[in-house]
């Protein structure tokens, strides 16, 4: 369970709600959430802030990505859909001392094949 008690939270929250509510295809949403939840400009916003998915971009996994490249001490982040590759070159590179990454699923999702067995490899090489 969550609780949200911030004003504008709550009302990001409702709006994505009602948008998916209405089981629209990702495509369709895309456009939309990407308007209304852009990621922040540089650092982060002080207080909680929103950002949605499905995107019509990588900008909000940019921003991420950037964020993350700034561990010095801990980098630990949850990859429900595979380790986009920005991410991987924060992994492959940060200073934190201490790097986790929890994936779901070894790579984004691809057919089977050299790509993917490449990039399964390329992951699983940075465990230390």
């Amino acid at each position: 369970m969550h609780i949200v008690e911030e004003p504008e939270v709550v009302a990001a929250y409702l709006r994505y709600w009602d948008l998916l509510s209405e089981d629209p295809e990702s495509a369709e949403l895309r456009p939309t959430v990407s308007e209304m939840s852009p990621p922040p400009a540089a650092e982060p916003p002080i207080g909680t802030g929103v950002i949605f998915s499905p995107r019509d971009s990588l900008d909000a996994l940019e921003w991420y990505a950037s964020l993350a490249a700034g561990a010095i001490e801990g980098l630990f982040i949850t990859f429900a859909f595979g380790m986009y590759a920005s991410f991987q070159e924060v992994y492959r590179t940060s200073q934190a001392g201490m790097r986790f990454a929890l994936l779901e699923k070894p790579t984004r999702p691809m057919a089977a094949g050299p790509e993917r067995d490449a990039e399964e490899a390329k992951i699983a090489g940075q465990s230390r």
